[in-house]
């Protein structure tokens, strides 16, 4: 596969890193220049599986000077790339100019700056990615201030394509909310729509790749809705409380249903009512208390069951959620109708939840912590999705 090479401008702070993680998933840093005085001011990132290499330009901070210094270490490393392999991509194919969401008053002042740094590269499309965005009613004004930054710049809005906001990583609120990545998969698909040709993923190949990132987006959502569980049981006024656990249950299917664009409303609000009736009732919650009977005689606390019950709900809600979301997407078949859906629901209870808790339970120890508990969650009702398909091999498991 022919690479494509992404510059990606950002002040320091901006959240670069952790953006190119997030997009590349998998990243490989490139090693084959690290003796070259340059590879100390730029970090070249890779997957195997993605048509472009992020190439991150370190030293970059605010003046003009030291933006002419970064341009300056680009052109280097481009230069010594050819001589190092004359058959690489010795071009920079599109530019990633990163401001900071948090701070929307900086952000055309920022856009500027970045604008005369890459006069360089003239004719090289541009996408902002403004970076942090965690309030979504911020979005929309961010956008059009970058939008307007380039008003009085003709060349400038002819090369900006795309303003992108994004959340790089699971953001905490505090001990139950959070917010969840998103715009990721806008920003590798825009990315991948402006590689020239030779270089552009054809839609099978996106595709694939794509599909890989939304199941690590929700495997993330999975990871921090379980700790949010986790804390809501361990917490003694809480640990009980059905409505603060549908509230969370709710909210990570919600999260979940936005990777895979699941919608409309209507539906989603149906069918969270339905599931959370099964995952988060007071008979879900006995019987899950009822399992925890061995690991209380092993001295094991109330907390650390209450906790362990609360995050094993909201697993399962999670769990349930982001196969069938994934079913449809990958089929590109609508989401069954919600009236459909009950005897589904009860089954995945019944079959693949309650019987594998006694494992669940056994698995804690006196003094495990919520990472322990989180570990022994995913562990024991993972293998109880194993067993299931082996037992159903046919579209049962989830």
């Amino acid at each position: 596969m022919n690479i494509g090479n992404i510059l990606v401008i950002g002040n320091s702070g901006v959240g670069k890193s952790k953006l190119i993680r997030s997009v590349l998933g998998e990243r490989v840093s490139i090693h084959g220049w690290k003796n070259w005085d340059v590879m100390d001011k730029l970090r070249i990132s890779e997957s195997p599986e993605l048509n472009f290499r992020l190439i991150d330009t370190m030293r970059f901070q605010p003046g003009y000077f030291n933006s002419v210094r970064a341009v300056k270490d680009v052109k280097e490393f481009l230069k010594e790339w050819m001589r190092y392999d004359a058959d690489e991509n010795p071009n920079i194919d599109l530019i990633w100019l990163c401001v900071d969401g948090t701070a929307a008053n900086q952000i055309q002042e920022t856009l500027l700056q970045y604008a005369k740094a890459i006069t360089a590269w003239k004719n090289i499309p541009v996408i902002v990615v403004i970076t942090k965005s965690y309030s979504k009613g911020d979005r929309a004004q961010n956008v059009a201030l970058a939008e307007q930054a380039f008003a009085d710049d003709p060349e400038m809005q002819k090369k900006m394509h795309k303003v992108i906001p994004v959340v790089a990583a699971s953001y905490k609120i505090d001990e139950l909310h959070f917010i969840s990545p998103s715009g990721l998969i806008d920003l590798i698909r825009a990315s991948n729509e402006f590689m020239p040709k030779g270089v552009k993923m054809n839609e099978k190949e996106l595709t694939r790749f794509i599909r890989k990132r939304k199941r690590i987006l929700t495997h993330e959502i999975l990871r921090a809705t379980v700790q949010s569980g986790i804390s809501l049981g361990e917490t003694p006024h809480n640990r009980d409380d059905l409505n603060a656990l549908k509230a969370v249950q709710m909210g990570e299917i919600r999260k979940i249903a936005t990777v895979y664009d699941i919608h409309p409303y209507d539906y989603l609000k149906d069918y969270e009512a339905l599931l959370v009736s099964h995952t988060a009732s007071e008979e879900a919650l006995s019987n899950v208390l009822q399992s925890a009977g061995k690991a209380s005689d092993r001295g094991v606390g109330q907390t650390v069951i209450h906790g362990t019950a609360m995050g094993s709900l909201v697993y399962i809600a999670g769990k349930i959620s982001s196969e069938l979301f994934r079913e449809s997407d990958q089929n590109n078949t609508p989401m069954p109708p919600v009236s459909e859906l009950d005897a589904l629901f009860h089954k995945r209870m019944e079959e693949t939840f309650y019987p594998h808790l006694p494992e669940l339970f056994s698995a804690l120890s006196v003094n495990d912590g919520d990472r322990a508990i989180r570990r022994a969650i995913v562990q024991a009702m993972e293998e109880s999705t194993v067993k299931t398909a082996k037992a159903n091999p046919v579209n049962e498991s989830f």
